[in-house]
């Protein structure tokens, strides 16, 4: 039953990013926008109030634009658990590898942005959060600027702010990690939980 109901939102997300298809060449307004209640995925450049939808915008495939959401986006299921499905790839190890990390590959235009309160049930995965994000199991993005609150685990190559969850997991980190495993290879601040570790030292309770 777990299996199918995942590869349901699996087929669900490869649909949409089969059926949405943009040339990167088309030129679209400077200030293209939109208010009020919107359902997710959307194709809209800003958005500005109350977004709702299975999973976020994300899910969307080859837009040349950035898609921005200030105020309140909520996802019943969001695109974080993907990382939930296939942990190797999605592993610190493979992530955050100094030499070969996909997670560290720059990239010129973020995919998606989300200014204000951000909530998924299962997991959010957006390119640059600012201000809180709180999901059931999983959160995952490039930046995140702010609080993150999740029941299992958080992956960011940059988190300014604070990190909670069972897992913490964050290239590099300026503020304070809250969990049982918390873990940063470039560290700014405080890890408090069962097992620290940075690039300095691993420790037990604190670690700095």
């Amino acid at each position: 039953m777990k299996q199918l109901f995942f590869f349901a939102l699996i087929s669900l997300s490869l649909g949409l990013c089969a059926q949405v298809k943009i040339n990167p060449n088309d030129s679209l307004p400077d200030k293209q926008k939109a208010y009020g209640i919107r359902l997710l995925p959307s194709v809209v450049p800003q958005f500005y109030g109350l977004a709702l939808g299975l999973v976020g915008s994300d899910a969307i495939c080859n837009l040349p634009y950035t898609k921005t959401t200030n105020g309140i986006n909520i996802q019943l299921f969001g695109m974080g658990f993907m990382a939930l499905l296939n942990p190797k790839e999605f592993s610190y190890e493979v992530m955050f590898n100094e030499e070969s990390g996909w997670m560290l590959i720059p990239s010129a235009t973020p995919k998606t942005v989300h200014n204000g309160l951000l909530i998924s049930g299962i997991g959010t995965t957006t390119a640059i959060s600012n201000g809180v994000v709180i999901s059931g199991l999983s959160n995952m993005s490039t930046i995140m600027n702010g609080l993150a609150i999740t029941g299992f685990q958080n992956k960011y190559t940059t988190a300014n702010g604070i990190c909670i969850a069972l897992v913490n997991q964050c290239y590099e980190h300026n503020g304070i990690q809250i969990g049982l495993i918390n873990r940063s290879t470039k560290l700014k601040g405080l890890q408090i939980g069962l097992w620290n570790i940075n690039a300095k030292r691993k420790l037990p309770l604190l670690n700095f």
